[in-house]
Order: C-alpha cells, then structure tokens, then sequence
C-alpha cells in the first residue's frame, strides 16, 4: 500500500510498503467537497494552493501528535481504514459549541463512503470545523447510533459487524447518498466483505451486481426482506387483482432491492444462524426454496386466486402466495414473508409491490 509523509521540510511524499513491512499509520474521514486535493495533484506535484490541502495538513500534524510517522487522506478503501492506527473524522459542518444539534444534522453521516469509513477502523477520533476534537467514536456512541442507527454494539466493537445480518447493514445506508450511482454499491464491499469490478457507467446496476455477490457467499434470506411493511399482515390478505385493461394497483418487481434506500425500515430483520436451504443465482434467476404462509387448512399458495397480466403472447395466468423468508426479528419469534406472483406452471414467481410499496411483510409480531 502507498501512505503519505511530511520530510523536516514540509514537503509531501509517497512511499509504498508491501503488507509485511506496513508502518502504523493514520487515516482521513471526510466528505469530499470543491477544491479537493487529489491523487493527480500529488503524482504531478500541483494543487498545494487547493482548499482541500489544509485538510490533508490537519490530518499529518494530528497523526504526529499521536506518535505516527506516515498517514493516508486522498481515497477510501475498507481494508486501509481497517488496518489503520487511527482514524480522523472530518466533521467540517459542526462547531462545538452546538455539538448536539450540528452532530446529528452534519452531512459526514449522509456520504455513502463514511459508512465504512466510521464503522471500519479499530479508533475514530471526531473533529469539529476548527479541529477541535469532540470524542472518539465510543464516546459519542449515543449521538452516532441514534443518527444513523447503527448497532452501538457494531460501533463499539466493530469486529462483530459480520453477525448482522445483510437487511440490517443494507438498512445502515438507506439513507446516505453518494455522487456516482455505482457508488451507493461499491462504499457498502467492505461492509459486506465481498469483492467485484467497479464498471462506472452501470449505474444501479452495480447493486444488481453486490446483491449477487452476497448470495454467492451467503444464505442470509434478510437479503430478500427488502421494502419491510413493519405493520403485522393478516397471511391472508393476499392482493385481489383484476382482468386485462383494469386499474391493478399492485406492481410486479424482481425479487432483488433497486437501491440501499429499499432497506430503509430493515434495522430489526435478523438472520437465521441455521437456515435449512441454499440458493443460487443463475441466468433464469435466483433459485431459492421458501416455504408458504398457512391459515391452518391451507396453504396460501394454493388459494387459487388468479391473476390476469398482459405479456406478448395475450394473457399468462398466474396465483399468488406469501414465500417466508428463514429471518426473524428483535423478539426472536416474527416472521417476514414476501408477497409473489407465481406462473401456473409453478417454476417462476416474480415479486409483488403493494400500493404502498410494501415487498415484505411482517407476518406476525
């Protein structure tokens, strides 16, 4: 890897170290605004003038008050944070003296890359616009999960963030933003230990991309529980629908989220620490067995309920049902299920969206 030093001159340097030979070093959180001071501009020695410069500044003088010698403050990457010494987080639109209300308004906790960036290294040290510092991350504990619902645990203790489920870390950053769609898929590869290609030019395609990634290495169903209805359901509240040329107001969607933003209501799904099947994606699809809600006498993927839909071929029948995902929630005993249209031949379903929106419903609390 490649860190940053200041020689007894004041100039900036890069030095590169292979894994075995690593110093201890700091690491730079911030929010990338105008006049940023770049990876170019270093490799081409211009942009000290840049406002963004005084950041990098601040970082150094930090990281040699706490003992460290070499520093990194230009990109994000997980693993750089993780290995870190430190981590300095950048909070340029928060003053002191109003810590309370700027803390929980500071747009550091919307960028999509500060999530990893807060929950990666092993001590975060939060800085005001002056760089004053206002606590670590375990001292502010309160204000932070309360701002962005982050687990205290995950933030006390970072290296349990792999026993949350994939619903619960989606729900993390539901509501952060990123400048570049792709973006909103690649800040979240660290925080899910997954590795792919970055393509810009995908756009949300890129979440497409993670989502499948994650299934090939997990048989976390919370995956699927995306778009929660936190209201209980009646299990047989199943959606009437109506013949061809008629209003339906329930839409069909594929069984994978369209962006973080789907998890949004997602804090409270857990996951099954012994889940009874595996499932694979291929290129029919994602291939997965769930078992149906039942009123006691019968399966509600047999209620018979037909559904009329237009496709090039004139109408295709269908039935719908309530697939139970093997996640459950805060209590131990709830039960998520996802509304699907399923073709009659029974070997394709495709997932329905309420007109509220709603793709997961909670079954019963």
């Amino acid at each position: 890897m490649r860190l940053l030093h200041y020689d007894g001159d004041g100039n900036l340097s890069l030095t590169e170290f292979f894994e075995s030979d690593r110093p201890k070093y700091a690491i730079l959180s911030h929010r990338w605004e105008t006049e940023e001071y770049t990876f170019n501009d270093l490799r081409e020695g211009v942009g000290w003038d840049k406002a963004g410069n005084e950041k990098v500044r601040r970082c150094e003088v930090q990281a040699r008050k706490d003992g460290l010698e070499y520093f990194w403050a230009i990109n994000s990457m997980y693993e750089w944070y993780k290995q870190s010494t430190f981590c300095y987080a950048d909070l340029s639109d928060v003053n002191v003296e109003f810590f309370s209300e700027d803390c929980r308004a500071s747009l550091w906790f919307k960028r999509g890359w500060t999530l990893q960036e807060l929950i990666a290294p092993e001590t975060v040290h939060v800085f005001d616009m002056a760089w004053d510092e206002l606590g670590s991350r375990t001292d502010l504990c309160e204000v932070i999960a309360s701002t962005t619902s982050i687990s205290k645990n995950v933030l006390r203790y970072p290296s349990r963030l792999p026993s949350y489920s994939v619903a619960q870390r989606m729900s993390w950053a539901a509501d952060r933003e990123t400048t570049r769609e792709e973006d909103a898929a690649y800040s979240l590869l660290g925080i899910f230990q997954t590795h792919m290609a970055l393509f810009y030019g995908e756009r949300m395609g890129a979440f497409t991309r993670l989502q499948e990634e994650i299934i090939k290495r997990s048989t976390d169903d919370s995956i699927l529980a995306w778009g929660l209805d936190t209201q209980p359901s009646n299990t047989m509240d199943i959606p009437e629908y109506v013949a061809k040329g008629s209003k339906r107001p329930w839409t069909i969607r594929g069984l994978l989220a369209a962006s973080p933003a789907d998890f949004k209501n997602c804090g409270m799904v857990r996951y099954d620490v012994n889940p009874s099947s595996a499932y694979t994606m291929s290129n029919f699809g994602l291939e997965i067995q769930l078992s149906c809600a039942s009123d006691g006498n019968r399966s509600v993927q047999n209620t018979g309920e037909q559904v009329a839909d237009e496709s090039e071929q004139g109408l295709t029948t269908h039935t719908s049902g309530i697939g139970l995902l093997q996640c459950t929630g805060s209590k131990g005993t709830e039960l998520f299920g996802i509304h699907l249209s399923n073709f009659r031949d029974g070997n394709r379903c495709d997932r329905l969206l309420s007109p509220s929106e709603a793709a997961t419903v909670l079954v019963n609390a």
